[in-house]
């Protein structure tokens, strides 16, 4: 999980996060994982993991260094936070993974100013409330592997780009996404949601990655409002033919996840996908794809893993597409 956020900080900060100027590359990189060694180097300490030391607090010690700008405190027994953050003005990324929080501290969390990405993952969230909402100049949040079931309709991060909710217990889209104008990547997965409101969907026009798996959504049609959407997963999925026309009409995606979707047929629609690289569809029904196929002309990879297609049928496929990996 600290490679994602830093991964995500380098891209919404610029390179400037990992980098900073080159003559101090190798302190602007370095992650200290000893409290009592970054103390001795306060001005020169940028990145501190104290992750899976059983902390059931934040140390005070940790506000003398100014500069610090990741902190990692995941796999700890940490269940509130009393530290005080108004001194950290650099800090733009905290990692709270893996703790026991039931729910998130937004009066602690908000004297930092500076903050931009925030991981709640694998806590014991139940719910996210307005006050949320405080914290106005986050990027990136991680809300997953929580048991959430509610988020406030109320939410209206005006920054934020990346928003990670999946594996919850949410019926129902929050309706406060369609407040996140700039919001790139969108992970929902395995929760209970029934509905795709396009009232969302037709706002955030920015998505390129949509994770939507192993939610028993009945109606796909609001995609069609995704124009810029590059990776689209929606394994598990119960897809209908009419779904998958208005998946396939899609023409800017260049991932496309399908797996285990009790596909038996794909529809000649396949041919708009002319951008597409990466094709999965393991575990499903397909004995054979579309002659169309061979429009794909930029596809890389195939995955066909766990469907009863034949010999002769892969064969047909493997020339279809000569560049691209086939897998079965």
């Amino acid at each position: 999980m600290q490679k994602l956020f830093v991964l995500l900080l380098s891209i919404f900060l610029g390179s400037s996060f990992l980098l900073g100027q080159k003559s101090n590359l190798r302190e602007l990189n370095k992650t200290y994982t000893d409290l009592t060694e970054a103390l001795s180097k306060k001005e020169k300490v940028f990145h501190l993991n104290l992750s899976n030391q059983k902390l059931s607090s934040i140390p005070d010690e940790i506000a003398q260094l100014i500069n610090l700008r990741s902190l990692y405190l995941s796999n700890n027994d940490l269940k509130d936070i009393d530290f005080d953050f108004s001194q950290m003005n650099n800090l733009e990324l905290i990692d709270l993974n893996g703790n026991l929080f039931k729910n998130i501290p937004v009066k602690a969390l908000k004297k930092c100013k500076t903050l931009k990405a925030l991981n709640f993952r694998d806590n014991l969230l139940t719910k996210v409330s307005k006050e949320i909402n405080e914290l106005s100049n986050l990027m990136a949040i991680d809300l997953g592997d929580n048991q959430i079931a509610s988020i406030s309709d109320q939410i209206s991060f005006q920054n934020l780009q990346f928003f990670r909710a999946d594996n919850n217990l949410l019926s129902v889209m929050p309706s406060g996404l369609q407040n996140m104008l700039k919001l790139r990547e969108l992970n929902l997965s395995n929760n209970n949601i029934v509905e795709i409101p396009k009232e969302i969907l037709s706002k955030c026009k920015n998505i390129k990655k949509l994770n939507l798996s192993y939610n028993p959504i009945l109606d796909f049609n609001a995609l069609k409002f995704c124009g810029k959407l590059k990776n689209l997963k929606l394994n598990g999925c119960n897809l209908r033919e009419i779904d998958l026309h208005i998946i396939f009409g899609m023409a800017k995606l260049r991932s496309l996840y399908l797996e285990n979707s009790g596909l038996e047929t794909i529809p000649g629609t396949l041919s708009k996908m002319v951008k597409l690289e990466e094709f999965y569809l393991s575990n499903n029904r397909l004995e054979n794809l579309p002659e169309v196929l061979e429009s794909l002309k930029r596809l890389k990879y195939l995955d066909l893993k766990g469907n009863p297609v034949s010999t002769l049928n892969l064969i047909k496929i493997q020339n279809a597409v000569p560049k691209a990996e086939v897998t079965l």
